[in-house]
């Protein structure tokens, strides 16, 4: 389950995760939910591709969890870096900063960025 907002939840049922980047100007633009549904999928997807127990016909391997939470990083974290932008200055400045950033986000950024607090039971 992922609630997105200010700060983003993410749960599996036993461990409770806070994701505490972004930025205002993501929920001012439209399309910000799809963005963020693309950027878990992509992640979901490459999870699945390197998870070392696939298990053939199966339609999920990989961690599932992590990379819903790596996905929302990405996509909040680029959008903490377009927002500190000199060139934006408001939503319509920000979106393509946005995908901007997006393209130029390495590992080592995340890593660097990343506010996270898990909760496990």
């Amino acid at each position: 389950m992922l609630l997105s907002g200010p700060t983003d939840y993410l749960s599996d049922g036993s461990t409770v995760v806070r994701l505490s980047n972004g930025h205002e100007l993501l929920g001012q633009i439209t399309g910000a939910g799809c963005v963020l549904g693309t950027a878990i999928a992509t992640f979901c997807g490459a999870a699945s591709m390197a998870a070392s127990d696939s298990v053939e016909g199966s339609l999920i391997n990989g961690d599932m969890f992590l990379a819903a939470a790596a996905g929302t990083l990405a996509l909040t974290i680029a959008a903490q870096y377009a927002a500190s932008r000199e060139e934006v200055r408001g939503p319509g400045t920000f979106l393509p900063a946005l995908i901007d950033e997006l393209a130029l986000l390495k590992p080592e950024s995340i890593l660097k960025t990343a506010m996270i607090e898990v909760d496990a039971e």
